[in-house]
């Protein structure tokens, strides 16, 4: 009586692979094997960031004014007298003296000098949060290789974005822009050649 137990519900399993209701059950089929899971494609060279770029990445993440002072190019500029459009003259330098000076984009945009850099940029180039990395165009300015763009908590919880655009091991140009969001600063410089995506 046990092994009738068990032959029934088997033979109702049967039934059911069976064509058609009532006729003699058909040869049962193996299943189509499963397709062979292909394994995951390495990351691109374009997700990759370059060696000289990520150390000045990591020294703006680290917070630390003297390292990323270490890292500034300046670009020699001949100064002039008005206030707005170059490095202003201090007294006793002719107008066009070269002087070296750091561009640094705001609303305005300005240039500082080696003893002018404490304040602002270094001063703000701190609690950064990396977004991305993208090739900066070859025919902006200033001339640069990559742009690399930060978010920085503003105040009422907004988010700003700051961007440093390296040339070789250093960077030539901070830009804070007027308010922007790094998303914001992305779409208004055009920058489409992705080397690091957006950070969620």
């Amino acid at each position: 009586m046990r092994y009738a137990a068990l032959i029934v519900p088997l033979v109702a399993l049967l039934a059911l692979a069976c064509k058609g209701g009532g006729g003699p059950a058909s040869t049962p089929t193996a299943a189509p094997a499963s397709p062979t899971p292909t394994a995951t494609a390495p990351p691109t060279a374009a997700a990759e960031v370059p060696a000289e770029v990520q150390a000045v990445i990591d020294a703006a993440l680290s917070g630390d004014p003297e390292a990323m002072r270490a890292l500034v190019v300046y670009t020699k500029i001949g100064c002039i007298t008005e206030e707005f459009g170059g490095p202003v003259c201090q007294p006793g330098e002719a107008a066009g003296t070269p002087v070296d000076v750091l561009s640094v984009g705001t609303c305005e945009g300005e240039y500082r000098r080696a003893d002018e850099l404490d304040e602002m940029p270094l001063g703000l180039l701190s609690d950064l949060s990396l977004y991305a990395v993208y090739r900066w165009p070859q025919d902006s300015e200033p001339a640069a290789e990559y742009a690399v763009l930060f978010s920085k908590a503003a105040s009422a919880g907004d988010e700003i974005g700051v961007e440093l655009l390296v040339q070789g091991e250093r960077f030539v140009h901070v830009k804070f822009g007027c308010g922007e969001t790094p998303a914001q600063l992305v779409q208004l410089q055009g920058l489409e050649d992705v080397v690091l995506p957006p950070q969620p």
